[in-house]
Parts: C-alpha cells; structure tokens; sequence
C-alpha cells in the first residue's frame, strides 16, 4: 500500500506541474464500493451440510486522468478485499494497479492506446470489464482506434502479448488469458432505427507440454440492432468459432466448431416500464460420442457471464465447466420500471437447460437445469452516491444437482442477496482556460 500511495503522490506532483500547460486537464476520481453479501446457495447449490455465509466485499479506486493536446493519460489503483482477509499486521495485499495507459491522438478521428486497461464491447458476451467482480478486469494491450463522430463509425484494431516475467527464451504462460491474442471491431448505424456491429477475434495458446506448440482459435460475429422510437427494440447477434485446440486428455491437436448466438426483444408499455425477452444459447459438447472428430463447446472468452447468465453467477466460466462444457441454452424475461427519478426495480426469471443431453461418460441427462429467480432495486441518493440491494434464488431440477453432485433430497433452499453502496466522487477537476 505504501508503494501505491508513493506512486500516486509522485503522479500527482508531476501532472498538476505539468497542468499549467495551456489547454490542459487534470482530475482526480475516485470509486468506493462496499458490499454486503448474503450466500445460501450463491454459485453452488446449497446443502444441508453446508452453512450460509455473510461476507463484505469492498473495493477501492483512486483514479488520476490527465490530458494536454493531443495527450491522454490515466492511472487508477485499487485495493480489493474481503473484509478482514488481510488485517493491518498481516503479509500479503490485494493493493495493485488497475489501470496505467497513455494515449496519442493523431487526428481527431485517429488515436493509439499503450498499457494496462478496460476492453469491453457490445454487450460484453466475448469482452468485458467484469464490473460485478471483487477486482473488475483490465488487459496489457496496445488499441488503435478509428473514431469518426461525424458519421459514428467506429473501428477498432487491439492486440495482447503476455508472459510470466522477463523471460529470455519461450516459455508456458501460467496466466488465466491467452498467450497471444488480437482483435478487430466494427460499429456503424446503417439509419436512426438500425445499427450493426462486427468483431473478428483470434486468441493463441500453448500446448501444456510443449509450449513451441501452438493453436489458434477464430471466433468471428456481430450484432444487430434495432430500435424503433423508443418504443420497440430488439437485437439479434451471432459468432462462429473454429480452428484448432489441444485435444483434451492429450497432446494432439482437435479441430474447432462451435457457435453461439442470442436474440431479443424489448417493448415500453409505459412510460416508465420495459419489458424484454431473451434468448441465449452456447453449442455444447455431444459427449455421447467418445470419440468426437471436432471440439464443438463454445469458448466465451473474456465474458461477462453475470450480466447475461443469471445473477447467481452458477455459469459464468468461459467453458462452461459448470455443465461439463455441454453447452447453455438461457430463456428469459426481464421487467424493468422506473419508479421515480432516483429509483428502479427489475425482476428477471431465468429458465436454462443443457444444449446437449449427454455428460462425460456418456451418461444422459434431461436437458432443463432450473428457473432462476433475480430482484434488483436501484437508488441513487445523491450525484456520487448510489445504492442497490438485491435478492434472487435458484430452483434446481435433478440435472443440475446431479451436475453438483447433490445427494438426492439434501438440497436446501438456493438464494443470495446483498446491499451494495457505491461512491464515485470527483475530487479535482482543474482545467486551464487557453490563452492563460
């Protein structure tokens, strides 16, 4: 913690000097969140021999954003815990930088971004930020960006090389994202009602015994979406995935067909009511064969699986390991109403079921998994300042305990809440006038 805040005071020397250039700004951000959880069932069923938990998580981020001319720079550091994880005397921290990019622009439609930040697109189902999480997500990655606010057409060009340390020759990367990985985005309006987005991603990774060996993986998709007045919407989105994988029990390599796709609609009734249904679905594993010429269990990438896949997060891997990587089919409805104007509620019943109905070993299964039940109340109680509480629970079918290996009849009621208080406050924003 030291070291961060030694950092940070550095920062804050060197960009408030350097603020006295004409048109430059400084600001100084800072985000707080604290909360307090309830888990009787939250990601795994809960069971008789298991006991609910009340837990405090709270994360904290001081964010420094400077920008001069053509110059854009940003820090934020963070420190993520869980209440009384790491006391004041004890070793070990979750202190650490969050986000450090600088940014050039070339022109005003042309720029080039360098070093650790946030990649989210779309809807976040291939990248995300993670928001919902104790840490969030950020990416060691190089971004160049086409911007056009004339015509809003945005294109983007990303790309990630990771490794363990400074290493002097090619070793395995250790880490949980890939080893090499580059993406290209699209985003235009075709008309005030309709607008379509594209993304091609490759991801490369090694194989777990010899790291000169490696596959590469293509998942290629868009979206479209429409909205009609505000009063009618919907959005319709696909991706194909394929090239090729380490075989999964050996060190051979398999072929890759896989895809997802998801669909929705969404109506205002009223003034302060929408209503939205949805479906999403990820091709799973026909584990009935076994022997399979082709790996056909979509990889959802850098998901954010909490935003699309019920809040109970029971799936929210990439592989789906949570079912076995048989794939997910996920029906539901969603309600939201604006009560006033500091306030919302949303309920959303979630249905899920298997894509395929054989597990590993052949064995065969009823495809529905369970209905999920989600609550959510939004209160913003001043400009920084917003509060939500939440409660949702899971009724389970058969599959899904057998899944977790649930002895039959000692499963328990499945739910979780929390209350989460969320401060964004903007200490300093300085900026000096031209001409000055």
């Amino acid at each position: 913690m030291r070291k961060l805040i030694d950092i940070v005071t550095l920062t804050l020397v060197g960009l408030f000097s350097a603020s006295f250039a004409a048109n430059a700004q400084f600001t100084i951000d800072g985000q707080f969140r604290t909360r307090a959880e309830y888990r009787d069932g939250y990601k795994t069923l809960a069971q008789e021999a298991t006991y609910a938990t009340p837990l405090v998580l709270q994360r904290s981020r001081l964010i420094l954003g400077y920008t001069h001319e053509a110059f854009t720079f940003k820090l934020s550091g963070q420190d993520a815990r869980v209440w009384g994880q790491n006391a004041v005397n004890m070793a070990g921290s979750t202190t650490h930088i969050y986000e450090a990019w600088a940014s050039y622009a070339f022109n005003p439609h042309l720029s080039v971004t360098v070093g650790r930040q946030e990649l989210k697109y779309d809807d976040q189902r291939l990248m995300a930020s993670k928001e919902f999480s104790l840490t969030g997500m950020s990416y060691d990655a190089a971004l160049l960006k086409y911007n056009n606010k004339e015509t809003s057409t945005s294109f983007h060009l990303g790309a990630m090389i990771n490794n363990n340390g400074q290493d002097v020759v090619l070793t395995s990367y250790a880490g949980a994202l890939f080893k090499y990985m580059t993406f290209v985005w699209f985003s235009k309006p075709l008309s005030d009602a309709l607008a379509v987005n594209a993304i091609n991603f490759l991801d490369v990774t090694q194989n777990t015994g010899d790291p000169h060996i490696m596959y590469a993986r293509n998942t290629i998709g868009g979206n479209a979406i429409v909205n009609a007045q505000s009063l009618v919407g919907g959005q319709f989105g696909a991706y194909y995935q394929f090239g090729n994988a380490q075989r999964v029990g050996a060190f051979t390599s398999t072929k890759i067909g896989a895809y997802a796709f998801n669909a929705s609609i969404w109506v205002k009734p009223a003034n302060k009511l929408s209503v939205t249904a949805t479906v999403d679905a990820y091709s799973g594993q026909d584990w009935s064969d076994a022997t399979p010429s082709k790996k056909t269990s979509f990889n959802r990438l850098l998901n954010a699986g909490h935003a699309h896949l019920g809040f109970m997060d029971y799936f929210t891997s990439a592989t789906l390991s949570e079912v076995s990587g048989a794939g997910l089919h996920n029906y539901f409805l969603r309600a939201d109403y604006k009560v006033s104007e500091k306030s919302s509620v949303q309920a959303t019943v979630n249905y899920f079921m298997l894509s395929k109905s054989y597990l590993p070993g052949g064995t065969k299964v009823d495809k529905g998994l369970g209905t999920e039940f989600d609550f959510v109340f939004n209160y913003k109680v001043a400009k920084s300042f917003a509060i939500q509480a939440a409660w949702m629970f899971m009724l389970p079918t058969e599959t899904l305990e057998a899944i977790q290996a649930v002895t039959p009849d000692t499963g328990e009621f499945s739910h979780f809440a929390y209350i989460s208080l969320n401060f964004t406050p903007n200490f300093l924003k300085w900026s000096k006038p031209v001409g000055e």
